[in-house]
């Protein structure tokens, strides 16, 4: 998917903007890991479990629907 221009977006392929969002929960497992380990490598190993999805990813899945492009996602990630 790639942006073609137009008078109305001045020839960037983009109009308005689109959000994309990394949301972690906190559950009683990562609560656990917050007050007794809260590294870095501990948390995202909770958030991996807990199957959260990364901002990337959030960010590849409305390229993939067309919401924005892959060299955005990739320009500002």
């Amino acid at each position: 998917m790639r942006g073609t221009g137009c008078m109305e977006c001045n020839d960037s392929g983009y109009r308005g903007r689109v959000g994309i969002f990394e949301v972690l929960p906190v559950n009683a497992d990562l609560r656990d890991v917050l007050l007794t380990t809260p590294t870095e490598g501990e948390v995202t190993k909770v958030a991996v479990a807990m199957a959260m999805v990364t901002m990337r990813a959030a960010g590849i899945a409305k390229a993939r629907r067309g919401e924005t492009t892959y060299e955005e996602v990739l320009r500002v990630n």
